[in-house]
């Protein structure tokens, strides 16, 4: 055997390097670099190159900051890094070019996601990435506007834009369509007032794309007057409640699923109105955010008798007229209600008012199972252990095999944890004796709007107890 040095081995006359590895081991040092070395050895080398643009097993999975004095270098990483599918945008709060980084970078290859923060004109940055990005979503940004950079981007399938002070006006060529794009997701930041050119771009995106466009939502009363461009095929549609809003969905033809965000106490008349003497076609699905109980009542005076789906976020109120919303609504069969009502709101709840009910998720807020203070209510949220009593005892009265979700946050300092409590019924066995398995055709179901949650990701739903829940017929 030759001579050893820290860089080289020679075997029998033969100069070997790092290079002269096969992939299998190359891949296993290349994995033990951080991002910025990792960076580094690809631009080095093509061989290095195509190792990391095809293996995103060597990048952090959980997505590790990296900051750049350059713009440039984030695009030569980029260059060399795998292809993502989403990429996020904000902006570099008070960036000091004496002190601070001029851009930053977080990728993240277990979601295929890329989030970058910088004030830089990204349109280059857009279009290295395009033919591989489905997914953009600019919150916060202060820089010069990307959107029609996306023109170029034809795999674009869904678009978020969050709109603040200080950011400039956007722009969007009348005759550009993206042939991919589905969803469209709007929102305002605070007192945001969008400017009359930014609500002409917004409007000749939604209208070029009016015939293929499925889920809209203008999350802002601000953006109401883009409602007018919300027609064709759409199937569901989020709107943030505003003076007009009952007239403009009253022309929104083939709903699905509708969505409304009412401020407290203003425009809950005119949503009342609306609910009450529903138009359209019949909704599958309805949410509501900040109902009262008068919206409760309007939600059940018939018009709505085929919803199947109905959400209840409403953290600032107690849900004292439920029964009198589901009692019109005959068809639901699943029902979530993302902030827990009392346990007496439940014992309320009539037999007779969920004859097709078979799934039931609720958020709790048990402030014992939480790391940080729950958000402010108008009352102390029920705790799990005055929960689980009346929960069970729905199940048993439920005319239906019902399933019971009770969701627990339990927030950690880089994400939250979704715990889940399981109950349900099930018709009696066959045998006696047989134990029937405690997972039925409804468990899938039940599980799948938890996992659709879209603050919760995938990995972090977990079931930590099933509990089965006997009838007694004695």
């Amino acid at each position: 055997m030759g001579s050893v040095t820290p860089s080289t081995m020679t075997v029998e006359g033969e100069k070997l390097t790092l290079l002269s590895l096969p992939d299998p081991p190359l891949l296993r040092v290349l994995s033990l670099l951080p991002v910025e070395a990792l960076g580094a050895a690809a631009r080095a080398c093509s061989r290095l190159g195509a190792l990391t643009r095809e293996h995103p097993s060597l990048w952090p999975g959980r997505g590790e900051l990296v900051e750049f004095w350059e713009y440039e270098d984030l695009l030569d990483l980029v260059r060399v890094a795998p292809r993502v599918a989403i990429l996020r945008l904000f902006s570099v709060d008070e960036i000091d070019e004496q002190n601070e980084p001029y851009a930053s970078a977080r990728f993240n290859y277990r979601d295929s996601k890329l989030t970058v923060g910088t004030e830089h004109d990204v349109a280059s940055l857009i279009l290295e990435l395009g033919p591989s990005l489905k997914h953009f979503v600019m919150t916060k940004y202060r820089g010069v506007s990307p959107l029609a950079s996306l023109r170029e981007v034809g795999s674009l399938e869904t678009l978020y834009v969050r709109l603040v002070d200080g950011g400039g006006d956007l722009d969007w060529p009348q005759d550009a369509v993206l042939p991919k794009l589905h969803s469209v997701q709007l929102h305002c930041e605070d007192d945001h007032v969008p400017s009359g050119a930014t609500l002409d771009a917004l409007r000749a995106l939604l209208q070029a794309h009016s015939g293929q466009l499925r889920f809209v939502s203008l999350g802002s009363p601000q953006l109401l007057p883009l409602l007018e461009a919300c027609r064709g095929q759409l199937r569901r549609l989020t709107v943030a409640a505003a003076p007009g809003v009952a007239a403009g969905l009253r022309c929104v033809q083939g709903l699905e699923e509708l969505r409304i965000i009412l401020d407290h106490d203003r425009r809950e008349k005119e949503v009342d109105d609306l609910l009450r003497t529903w138009p359209g076609c019949p909704l599958v699905r309805v949410e509501l955010v900040h109902c009262g109980d008068a919206t409760l009542g309007a939600l059940g005076a018939g018009a709505l008798a085929g919803v199947r789906h109905l959400v209840l976020e409403s953290p600032y109120r107690r849900l004292h007229a439920l029964g009198a919303a589901l009692a019109g609504l005959p068809a639901l069969c699943c029902l979530d209600l993302r902030a827990a009502p009392s346990p007496e709101v439940l014992r309320d709840v009539a037999a007779a008012d969920i004859p097709a009910l078979q799934l039931l998720i609720v958020t709790s807020c048990d402030a014992s199972k939480r790391d940080r203070e729950p958000p402010l209510l108008c009352a102390r949220p029920p705790s799990d252990a005055e929960l689980l009593p009346a929960l069970a005892d729905l199940v048993l009265r439920a005319p239906a095999p019902l399933h019971v979700w009770l969701r627990q946050y339990r927030w950690r300092p880089l994400e939250p944890r979704l715990r889940c409590r399981l109950l349900f019924a099930h018709p009696a066995p066959a045998e006696p004796a047989a134990e029937p398995c405690p997972w039925c055709w409804l468990c899938a179901p039940a599980a799948a709007p938890l996992r659709s949650d879209f603050r919760m990701p995938v990995e972090s739903a977990e079931v930590v107890e099933s509990a089965r829940v006997h009838r007694c017929d004695c």
